[in-house]
């Protein structure tokens, strides 16, 4: 969403995206959004290497091999490795949803409700907080297109629209689900 793609970003506009819905783009507001999209993925991208890190840190291991003991006499050091490993895809799929530039209100506002649901499901605050952020600064450009970007696209095109952060909810849901059995043990 840089100001030197938005030229090139108006003369190409998405296959169902619409114009006239991003009349906005050029807006300080806009800046400044696209600045939080960045920094809210580079902060998720480097949420492995923090979890790897507290990891390591925390049970004295110096290796990796000490880090496999350490998973194997910890499952739930597993699902929380996973869930980890999930957020810089979570990031990449930010890096998608910055579409919004293009004024696809509809696949801007889909995403983000789904990635913000798997963040819950990870139990990651950070994403949570993150995702909660950039759909408050979205909501009120994409508000008042987001009913007729349902009704316009139908199901399967909804569907199409949000198929990654269907698979990144999937994966989140089971991952907080092995999470759960894990503490009922």
């Amino acid at each position: 969403c840089k100001k030197a793609d938005r030229a090139e970003k108006d003369k190409k506009v998405g296959a169902h995206a619409h114009p006239e819905w991003a009349p906005h783009l050029n807006s300080a507001s806009e800046d400044l959004t696209a600045k939080l999209f960045t920094l809210v993925e580079v902060i998720l991208g480097v949420v492995p290497l923090v979890v790897i890190g507290l990891f390591l840190a925390s049970k004295d291991a110096t290796s990796v091999d000490k880090l496999t003991e350490v998973f194997s006499q910890e499952p739930s050091m597993v699902v929380t490795f996973i869930s980890a490993c999930l957020q810089p895809f979570v990031a990449y799929m930010l890096y998608m949803v910055c579409k919004y530039c293009e004024g696809d209100a509809g696949f801007v506002a889909g995403n983000l409700i789904g990635l913000l649901c798997s963040e819950i499901l990870l139990l990651n605050i950070p994403g949570v907080i993150g995702m909660g952020i950039l759909l408050w600064r979205v909501w009120r450009n994409v508000a008042p297109h987001f009913e007729s970007w349902l009704f316009e696209r139908r199901t399967m095109g909804v569907l199409a629209d949000i198929a990654g952060s269907l698979v990144i909810l999937a994966l989140a849901f089971m991952c907080a689900t092995a999470a759960r059995g894990l503490a009922g043990m």
